[in-house]
C-alpha cells in the first residue's frame, strides 16, 4: 500500500513549515526537500546570487578605472568572500525553526541536519557564484593550481559555517528579521576578530633587549694602503615590540583571514610577492604568526646573516598555511550549535 506525503511550505522563513502526511511519517528526504521547496522559488535568494556573483567584479572592475591596479585580487576576493559570507548567514537564518511536538530528540536531530543540508546546498551554489571573480583574480595573479583550489575549498567550507551559524542564531527574532540577524552576524564573524586582534597588540606588546647587527667601519691595510673594512658588529639594544604570536589566534579566527592563509605558496615566493597580491596578505598572516625575530637588523654579506630575502624566507618557513584547518573547526562547531538549537525548538 503506497504512502503520500504532502508539503505545505510558505515562502516566509518566519512562518513555520508544515508537512502533512497521510500514512506515515515523512524522513530525511522529505524535510530536506521541504527546506530546499521554501528556498528555490524565494526572490530574495535569487538576488543574493546576483549580488555574490557581481559585486566583487564591480569592485575589481572600479579597482582598475582608478588605476590601482596593485590590490586588484585582494580586493576582488576580499569583496567576494565577504559577500558570499554575508549571504550564507542571511540563508542560514531561514531554516525552518519548528520541530514536530512527538519527535523524540534523535528524530529532531535528524529534521535539522536534514533542514541545514538542504541549506548547506545552497550555500554552495553561493560559493559557485563567486567562481568568475574568483578565477579572475587568479588570472590576474597568475597563480597555480596548488594555491587556487585550497582557496576555493576554504571559501566553501566558510561559507557553510556561515549558514550553520546563521542557523544557530535564528533563535534571536530580532525586530521579527532572523535573516538580518543572519547576515550581521557574519558580518561580525568576518570583522570583530580582526578588531580584537588589532585592540589587543598594546597588551602583547613589551619593551625587550635584543642584538642588532650592522656593518661596523675599520680600516685595513692593502700593500702600504689603507683602504675601508667593513665588518658585521653587533650590540645588544631595547626595543619595543609587539609579540602578535601570543595574539595571532584572534585573527585567525576571521573567515577572512582563513581563506587568505589557503593557498599552499613557498616562503620563496611569500618573501617574493608583489605589492597587494593575495600572496603578500597570507606572508603579513604568517610573519603575525611568529611575531617578531630575536634580533634587529642585517649584514649585506654572504659571511654573516646573508640577505633580508633569506632572513624573510626563513620567518615564513617556521610557519605553515591553517586557513583549511580553522575553517573546517568553524564549521564544525557552527554545525554542533546549529544542530541543538534547531532541535530543540518547539511550536509555540
Amino acid at each position: 500500500m503506497g504512502h503520500t506525503v504532502v508539503f505545505t511550505v510558505p515562502l516566509d522563513p518566519d512562518d513555520d513549515v508544515g508537512i502533512a502526511t497521510v500514512g506515515s511519517r515523512p524522513g530525511w528526504r522529505d524535510h530536506f526537500l521541504a527546506q530546499w521547496a521554501q528556498l528555490s522559488p524565494a526572490r530574495r535568494w535569487r538576488l543574493a546570487v546576483l549580488v555574490v556573483a557581481l559585486s566583487p567584479i564591480i569592485a575589481g572592475s572600479a579597482q582598475r578605472i582608478r588605476g590601482v591596479p596593485t590590490w586588484f585580487g585582494t580586493v576582488v576576493v576580499g569583496v567576494a568572500a565577504l559577500a558570499a559570507l554575508v549571504a550564507c548567514g542571511a540563508l542560514g537564518a531561514s531554516i525552518a525553526r519548528v520541530m514536530p511536538d512527538d519527535a523524540q530528540l534523535r528524530d529532531r536531530l535528524g529534521i535539522a541536519a536534514a533542514r541545514l543540508s538542504a541549506l548547506w546546498v545552497g550555500g554552495a551554489a553561493l560559493t559557485v557564484a563567486t567562481g568568475p571573480a574568483v578565477a579572475w583574480a587568479a588570472f590576474h595573479e597568475q597563480q597555480t593550481e596548488s594555491q587556487v583550489t585550497p582557496l576555493v575549498v576554504t571559501l566553501l567550507v566558510v561559507d557553510c559555517a556561515a549558514v550553520a551559524m546563521g542557523a544557530a542564531v535564528s533563535v534571536v527574532r530580532l525586530w521579527r528579521h532572523p535573516l538580518a540577524v543572519g547576515a550581521a552576524s557574519a558580518v561580525v564573524l568576518a570583522l570583530a576578530p580582526v578588531a580584537l586582534f588589532v585592540a589587543a597588540v598594546p597588551a602583547v606588546s613589551t619593551t625587550d633587549s635584543v642584538v642588532r647587527y650592522a656593518f661596523t667601519t675599520g680600516v685595513r691595510d692593502t700593500g702600504g694602503l689603507s683602504l675601508p673594512a667593513y665588518q658585521c658588529g653587533k650590540e645588544t639594544v631595547v626595543r619595543y615590540r609587539a609579540h602578535t604570536e601570543r595574539s595571532a589566534w584572534l585573527l585567525m579566527i576571521s573567515p577572512l583571514a582563513a581563506i587568505a592563509d589557503a593557498p599552499v605558496t613557498t616562503a620563496s615566493e611569500l618573501a617574493n610577492a608583489e605589492p597587494g597580491s593575495l600572496a603578500l596578505v597570507q606572508a603579513g598572516l604568517r610573519s603575525t604568526r611568529v611575531g617578531p625575530d630575536a634580533f634587529s637588523g642585517y649584514c649585506y654579506q654572504p659571511t654573516s646573516l646573508g640577505v633580508p630575502n633569506a632572513v624573510r624566507e626563513a620567518r615564513y618557513q617556521r610557519v605553515e598555511s591553517i586557513g583549511l584547518a580553522v575553517a573546517l573547526g568553524e564549521l564544525a562547531a557552527f554545525a554542533f550549535a546549529a544542530l541543538v538549537v534547531v532541535s530543540r525548538r518547539r511550536r509555540q
